[in-house]
């Protein structure tokens, strides 16, 4: 199947994607004091011990050598270290995905204004297990309905929302279990706290919940996806051809190499690398674009080892191969190389980002990464057009390609390395033929 180049359609609206940080308290950095506490000389000290070398380096830096050093004048000190603390923000915003940040700040937030309504005069800095567990059962299972048969959010729900509040009183300075004589330490961190987690997740249990996994996609459904797409790519015309090339090439990488939506959409040229060597970037773009009756050379592949995935944080994931195959509309190799050129010929040229969002007016992609939740909602948009949904999202790739995997005869060394995975229990639950369909559960 080929594809031509044309003029515009309109696109369904996206999701953008957001990034807030995470506060700093003030008091987690403060300014050296000199000539307090260093090591004396021996002739000084009036004892024989031996010095250390922690105590000479502290010596050098506090004592030079050379030159002169003469404190900051206190208003320059005060702009140099709201200066250097915004530049630490900005580092430690890197820390979570912005999913993730925006979730924590929203928590200690909602957290906060309950407390002006209901904590007794209490605040972050001095409030009490007790308050936490009540906002909690009181308000926040009330505000944030499950979907389960009871109504109520999912153990899971309780134990990320609590989570997120006891790492934001960490980053506040109440770290530490929790001491109720002196109120000391995170307030989320105390045997009530763990208790009520222990009892909502056996109280769930006795209403009949237990959560389920997502539903697989088979590899019949995934066939029929991508011939949907491609029709409707090769109908379509300018940015509205992109961006449905773009949900088929998501698609694909993440049935051949079981990637989770959020890494996908995070995917970038640079993570494309030398085959024979991948410490290299990849040197061969743009790609190839062959004609129908055209092949790729003999050997010929490309190897992706991305930057920080989640299971691979700060370092590259192991490298994975992506080689053509004979089937022109299943062939990742030749609908990427559609795509980038597509790309350049509209003005949108993929430099960094290869999937990437629209922008709020749909008048081009904005460069940003895809969000997970924006490709769930264009693979359910695909799903229903194609008649095909039957409750799918992003993971159900994962547990798909895994399962198919497996029925072909791969061992459980190739499985844990297609999915790229270190525990043997992890991969048995994406294994599960049936965990998506226990009564009363929500998808995980």
């Amino acid at each position: 199947m080929s594809l031509l180049y044309g003029g515009g359609l309109p696109v369904s609206q996206e999701q953008v994607w957001a990034t807030l940080t995470s506060p700093v308290a003030s008091s987690m950095i403060a300014p050296p004091v000199l000539g307090v506490g260093l090591p004396l000389p021996p002739s000084a000290a009036g004892s024989a011990s031996p010095p250390t070398l922690a105590g000479l380096r502290l010596a050098d830096s506090a004592h030079p050598q050379e030159g002169l050093v003469v404190p900051a004048p206190p208003q320059h000190l005060q702009s140099y270290m709201v200066e250097g603390l915004a530049s630490v923000r900005g580092v430690q915003a890197c820390a979570y995905a912005a999913s993730t940040r925006e979730k924590m700040e929203r928590a200690l937030q909602n957290f906060s204004l309950w407390l002006r309504q209901w904590g007794g005069g209490r605040q972050l800095m001095d409030c009490t297990p007790e308050q936490v567990l009540v906002y909690m059962e009181q308000h926040w299972t009330s505000a944030h309905r499950g979907r389960n048969s009871t109504g109520r959010p999912s153990p899971s729900a309780i134990l990320s929302e609590l989570s997120f509040l006891s790492t934001q009183f960490d980053l506040l300075g109440r770290r530490g279990v929790y001491d109720p004589q002196t109120g000391a330490g995170n307030p989320c961190l105390s045997s009530d706290v763990t208790i009520y987690r222990r009892g909502y997740q056996r109280q769930s249990g006795n209403a009949g919940y237990q959560e389920r996994s997502a539903v697989p996609l088979t590899l019949a459904k995934y066939r029929r996806l991508v011939v949907y797409l491609y029709i409707s790519a090769g109908a379509a015309d300018g940015l509205a051809r992109l961006v449905l090339l773009r949900d088929l090439l998501c698609f694909m990488y993440m049935w051949l190499t079981t990637t989770r939506g959020h890494d996908c959409g995070r995917l970038s040229l640079g993570d494309f690398r030398d085959p024979r060597d991948v410490g290299r970037p990849y040197g061969g773009f743009p790609l190839a674009l062959l004609q129908p009756w055209e092949a790729y050379p003999a050997g010929f592949h490309l190897v992706v080892s991305q930057l920080g995935t989640k299971t691979y944080q700060g370092r590259r994931a192991p490298p994975v191969r992506l080689a053509p195959v004979e089937e022109m509309g299943f062939c990742f190799v030749r609908t990427l190389a559609q795509y980038l050129g597509f790309c350049r010929r509209g003005g949108w040229p993929v430099q960094g980002y290869l999937f990437r969002p629209l922008e709020p007016n749909q008048s081009g992609f904005s460069e940003r990464p895809l969000g997970s939740a924006a490709l769930s909602a264009r693979l359910r948009l695909h799903l229903q057009g194609a008649g095909l949904y039957e409750g799918e999202t992003c993971h159900s790739f994962r547990r798909g390609a895994l399962q198919h995997a497996r029925s072909v005869g791969v061992p459980t060394a190739g499985l844990l390395e297609l999915g790229q995975m270190r525990s043997l229990g992890t991969l048995q639950r994406y294994l599960d033929p049936s965990r998506h369909l226990t009564s009363g559960s929500v998808s995980k």
